[in-house]
Order: structure tokens, then sequence, then C-alpha cells
């Protein structure tokens, strides 16, 4: 028959209930450590339209980060760009019931080089 506790039997054991798990926080932090380290790369290494290296000024004027990386994704694979997008949006927005939320998202064509 059935492999397990009987039923009633209180259950014992096994991970607290919302104990989260070492791995995937591992995993995540080096995923955005990873992107921030990116994003500051592609600022250090930035070049104009005709591939000449930006100077310190132009540079600084650049963000880094993550935010760099991010927005190079979004226009260079807006396909994956827009699946995580999703799974960071707020999956229910509290909002005054006798208005309508107003959402505004801008595609941007990536110059054909």
């Amino acid at each position: 028959m059935g492999v397990g506790r009987k039923k009633g039997t209180p259950k014992t054991g096994g991970r607290q209930k919302g104990a989260k798990n070492k791995i995937t926080k591992i995993l995540k932090q080096s995923i955005l450590e990873a992107a921030i380290s990116v994003g500051d790369d592609y600022v250090d290494n930035a070049v104009d339209e005709d591939g000449i290296a930006l100077d310190d000024d132009e540079k600084a004027k650049l963000e880094g980060g993550m935010v760099a990386y991010l927005k190079t994704q979004a226009v260079f694979q807006p396909v994956a760009f827009m699946s995580l997008l999703g799974k960071v949006m707020p999956l229910q927005l509290e909002t005054d019931p006798d208005s309508a939320p107003i959402f505004t998202v801008n595609f941007v064509k990536a110059d054909d080089k």
C-alpha cells in the first residue's frame, strides 16, 4: 500500500515552512553581482558610433552597474528582457478603484549597423 506517514499523524522533520533555499539565494546574489560587473565593464569599454573609445568625461555621464547592463539587454535581447520583466513586476497592483491604472511601454528599435 502507500508509503509515508499515517493519516492524522503530525509532520515531523524536513525544512521549516517558508525556509529559503540556500543555493537559490547564493545563485541570485551571484547573478546580481555579475550583472553589476558587466554593466561597469560596459561603461569602462564604451565607444561612440564610430567605434572610438569615449573619454573619461563622456564615460562619467553613462550609468554603470546593473542598470547599464539591463538597458543593453532590453535593446539587444528584448524577448529575454521582457521575460525577466514579467517575473519581477508585481502580480497585483493596488490602485484607486475609481481610476484606471496607466501603463506605458516604449519599444526602441536598435540601429542596424
